[in-house]
């Protein structure tokens, strides 16, 4: 189990040079919104969502109530739901008490990782532990500093580190789709479709909406055969 549980934290590398840049720009951003280190590290802790999360921190300063932040963030996630059944699916054998907390630790970098595994680790509680641990302790960890080096470094470089995000996708994403070229077809499509839906909606209703596509394309033109 120790053995499983080591390499998801090792699997969680990647993730954690992405987390701790974008935590960083996230605690520099509440404490300017007037947030305090005890209210900052606690959305990091318990909602661990980093565009919730700098939603939330504005919103807090606006003043805007409880009820509107927290129905704001929900929808901002809902695309957690489609990965979460996707992750709790392999893990079903796992005890429920266990996957609630694994739940938790669901989010775009962890399931991307996660689905990158071999098929002979998927289903593992401990690896996903370990790349769900991996990943929020780095956030937090980013938190931390970020609150500290706040009034520090220049606002423009704090936003920099959000391109963090992107860079990482592309670096996971690259390899699957030079791996199996037909994979190009669902994730163009996803990426097209939540470009144009971005345009006239929210990237959030975007994102869900291509992803939805790209995997309503992807069952009609992949076979199992093609992802072997």
């Amino acid at each position: 189990m120790m053995k499983s549980f080591l390499k998801g934290v090792r699997q969680s590398i990647l993730i954690m040079l992405d987390y701790i840049p974008i935590a960083i720009a996230y605690a520099s951003l509440a404490r300017t919104f007037g947030l305090n280190l005890l209210e900052t590290i606690s959305m990091s802790l318990f909602v661990y969502t980093g565009a919730g999360q700098m939603s939330a921190a504005g919103m807090l300063a606006k003043g805007i109530g409880m009820i509107a932040i927290v129905m704001t963030v929900f929808i901002m996630n809902l695309r957690h739901i489609i990965m979460s059944t996707v992750v709790m699916e392999d893990l079903r054998h796992v005890p429920w008490w266990k996957r609630c907390i694994l739940a938790f630790g669901v989010t775009d970098e962890v399931f991307a990782v996660y689905t990158m595994e071999d098929e002979k680790n998927k289903g593992s509680g401990m690896i996903f532990f370990g790349i769900m641990l991996g990943a929020w302790l780095s956030w937090n960890l980013g938190t931390l500093i970020g609150y500290g080096l706040s009034g520090y470094l220049s606002a423009s470089l704090m936003a920099s580190f959000g391109m963090a995000l992107y860079a990482m996708f592309i670096a996971l994403l690259m390899p699957a789709l030079c791996k199996l070229k037909k994979l190009w077809i669902p994730v163009g499509v996803s990426a097209l479709i939540g470009m144009l839906i971005s345009s006239f909606v929210s990237s959030n209703a975007g994102l869900i909406i291509g992803s939805l596509a790209g995997a309503f394309v992807g069952t009609f033109v992949l076979s199992e055969e093609d992802l072997s």
